[in-house]
């Protein structure tokens, strides 16, 4: 605790995937708050009913009319907890979680499977089926099985700067898929491996959607820690051991965070260089591509190749629809002519295009 006290109340945040299950959910806020006692207070994005089975600090005990003794019973049966639910309207959660990030002092992020624990999974595994003809889409794209959402707030962690101050759960039985998938991350860096051989291409590598590739982050966080049972003996010791590794709480280093429609070229990741984004908001690009570049419309990429709109638009790597396709050109100015070409970044696989 010693190492924590730079102040009063810290803020705990903690990411979790939203399951159908209501009583698994709150369960694990449960034990996320009991391993939490004596930190601070802890930050949850609700989910459903919650609110309605947590008991928060400052709300009204119903049985105190009952007297004294019922009123001590209540209170061991629901106790208060040091607890802020924050409701997220749909249309606007990106922007509320990020607020939360920035400001908080510690992130806690459950790393699961969307579907629950016992969810199985497909083998990560490259198309190894030749092909005369060289064909991107040959090999499928795959998932880690983590929810978009959070991997999205995963991603902000890193857009805040505040991965320093992240603390990742992971299951035992979700943990290998986890270290697979960085092991792939490393070894695709430069893109995605072939061979030419007397029967045709094979893909070497597995393909990973855009969003799963967001993963490689984990490599920066402060800590990471597999447990065998949510709120056991031993994950409550990990995370405390966690807390207590902060020399000092982590000093925010506020981002100003741009997620909507810029009205002017801004800069933004990968490289930090400015992007003119026109007319997609920020928060639904997964993949920017690198370099001063300006976004066009469909509409103006059909007016630069007018016979654009008489072909089938799909993703050529993972046949994803137009509407995961990202137009671009190279520059600041939306030059509609044919000078230097106009690429396209898929949104779902990340592969970049050009016509």
């Amino acid at each position: 605790m010693k190492h924590m006290d730079s102040k009063n109340n810290p803020k705990i945040l903690f990411l979790r995937p939203f399951w159908d299950n209501i009583d698994v959910s709150v369960a694990h806020i449960k034990a996320t708050l009991k391993a939490v006692k004596g930190f601070g207070s802890l930050i949850v994005f609700q989910n459903g009913r919650e609110r309605e089975r947590l008991r928060i600090i400052g709300d009204i005990n119903p049985w105190r009319k009952y007297g004294a003794l019922l009123e001590k019973v209540y209170d061991i049966l629901y106790p208060q907890n040091n607890l802020i639910l924050i409701q997220a309207p749909k249309e606007s959660w990106q922007e509320e979680i990020i607020k939360q990030i920035q400001d908080a002092d510690i992130v806690i992020v459950h790393l699961a499977p969307k579907g629950g624990i016992n969810t199985e999974f497909d083998e990560i595994r490259p198309n190894q089926t030749p092909t005369p003809l060289f064909d991107y889409g040959i090999n499928p794209v795959h998932e880690s099985g983590t929810g978009y959402g959070l991997l999205r707030e995963l991603d902000y962690c890193k857009q805040a700067n505040s991965l320093n101050k992240v603390i990742v759960l992971i299951p035992n039985i979700f943990y290998p898929r986890i270290l697979e998938i960085l092991r792939i991350l490393k070894t695709t860096q430069a893109g995605q491996f072939y061979r030419n051989t007397k029967d045709g291409f094979v893909s070497l590598t597995p393909k990973l959607s855009a969003r799963d590739q967001s993963l490689g982050i984990l490599e920066n966080v402060n800590s990471i820690i597999p447990y065998q049972s949510f709120g056991g003996t031993i994950f409550n010791f990990h995370i405390r051991q966690a807390l207590l590794s902060f020399p000092q709480l982590p000093q925010h280093q506020q981002s100003n965070l741009i997620i909507n429609i810029p009205s002017n070229p801004v800069k933004l990741p990968p490289d930090d260089c400015l992007k003119n984004i026109r007319y997609t908001p920020i928060k639904r690009l997964t993949k920017i591509p690198n370099g001063e570049i300006v976004e066009l419309s469909f509409g103006e990429v059909k007016q630069i190749y007018p016979d654009l709109e008489n072909e089938p638009l799909e993703c050529p790597s993972c046949h994803s629809d137009s509407k995961f396709m990202f137009w671009y050109k190279y520059g600041l100015e939306p030059k509609l002519t044919t000078e230097h070409g106009v690429y396209m970044r898929c949104q779902y696989c990340g592969h970049d295009d050009y016509l």
